[in-house]
């Protein structure tokens, strides 16, 4: 490992993988409710469901692409280049501020 990656066992991102799926539930349930016409919101709302959805969905291909890593080499600790590393915390952190942000006058912790 040079000092432009980051050692990250492979089960830490199980975990962050395995506990955005409640997130992705409620807003694929939320957005789908809104495209069938059964839940109003405003610009503001959708435009924060979107960008929750499409940050969550980043992360989520980005995992898929490391367990994929791994799977192929055989390994449980992936050296993931620091600047990668960096923007998947950074999706992270946006998925799991979805948590605490009301949306829809109801929080995406409720729906």
């Amino acid at each position: 490992m040079n000092e432009k990656s980051v050692e990250v066992k492979l089960p830490i991102l199980r975990v962050i993988e395995k506990s955005a799926r409640p997130l992705e539930h409620r807003l694929d349930s939320m957005l789908s409710d809104y495209y069938c016409g059964d839940l109003k919101v405003s610009k503001a709302d959708l435009a924060l469901l979107l960008e929750f959805r499409s940050a969550l969905s980043t992360m989520k291909i980005i995992l898929e692409g490391y367990f994929e890593d791994a799977e192929e080499h055989e390994v449980q600790v992936l050296h993931i280049p620091k600047k990668e590393f960096q923007a998947l915390l950074m999706f992270s952190r946006t998925a799991e501020l979805a948590f605490r942000t009301p949306v829809c006058n109801t929080g995406l912790w409720s729906h």
